[in-house]
């Protein structure tokens, strides 16, 4: 049978819930086309211009402004409304001189912080895979599907890769272990960062146990919840928090 292209439209009702979203507002939004975030670790870039940076007041205005190259992701120029943009990448508003970090607020939904507009492109990945290829090469698979092959290394999944964007390029490496800064990328403190205090190995049937200082409260909570983005503080700047946009749910 022919093919009759994909859908670029999702039932309110049945989006992420990465997304700040009135869900019963109206029946249809626009749909994330798959891209190098998990789909709950990623919203659309017609989304972010038109709810979020108010860029367009409708999906015909946002396209106008991607076409003329008014927004970049991690460096590179975006026209595709359906564009997957998630955890930690760098958006910037090119007509306003503006970027923005895209973090989890305490509810587990994507939103974006204020950068400083002098700040590098960079950005922090987790690496989630570890295992030799052929050539006598060790490959080392991120989060977001960034591929590394060398001779050798002293990264394991859990640690963090921090890489230069758009170039993709390793600018250095953040250990997951004792004393460093994570970041919760889900559990009940999803959005917040603490400190390592401790690590429990773990086993075939039971995760990496890590024990986390939060604001003076130590928590425990498993490696998978976990990305570590410094040592004593943040390896690439998180901005600040920006108010909602009016008609955005809380």
């Amino acid at each position: 049978m022919a093919r009759h292209g994909e859908s670029k439209s999702q039932k309110r009702i049945s989006v992420e819930t990465a997304r700040f979203l009135k869900r019963k507002e109206n029946v249809w939004t626009i749909r994330t086309k798959p891209g190098p975030h998990r789909r709950g670790y990623a919203i659309p870039l017609g989304f972010v211009c038109r709810d979020m940076l108010q860029a367009g007041k409708t999906m015909f205005e946002v396209k106008k402004v991607l076409n003329q190259m008014g927004i970049e992701v991690n460096g590179v120029a975006r026209k595709d409304t359906q564009f997957a943009v998630g955890l930690f990448d760098v958006v910037e508003a090119k007509a306003v001189g503006k970027k923005f970090r895209v973090v989890f607020d305490k509810k587990g939904r994507l939103a974006l912080n204020e950068m400083d507009a002098k700040s590098p492109l960079e950005k922090v990945s987790k690496v989630l895979f570890k295992k030799a290829v052929k050539g006598g090469l060790i490959q080392l698979t991120t989060s977001e599907g960034f591929v590394f092959r060398d001779k050798k290394t002293v990264f394991s999944p859990n640690d963090s890769l921090k890489i230069s964007v758009p170039g993709k390029k390793i600018l250095g490496g953040l250990k997951f272990e004792e004393g460093n800064m994570v970041y919760f990328i889900g559990g009940t403190k999803i959005g917040e960062t603490g400190k390592i205090k401790s690590i429990a190995p773990g086993t075939r049937k039971r995760p990496v146990l890590v024990e986390v200082e939060v604001e003076g409260t130590v928590f425990q909570t498993t490696g998978n919840n976990l990305m570590v983005i410094g040592e004593k503080s943040a390896a690439v700047d998180l901005g600040k928090t920006v108010p909602l946009a009016e008609g955005v749910v809380e």
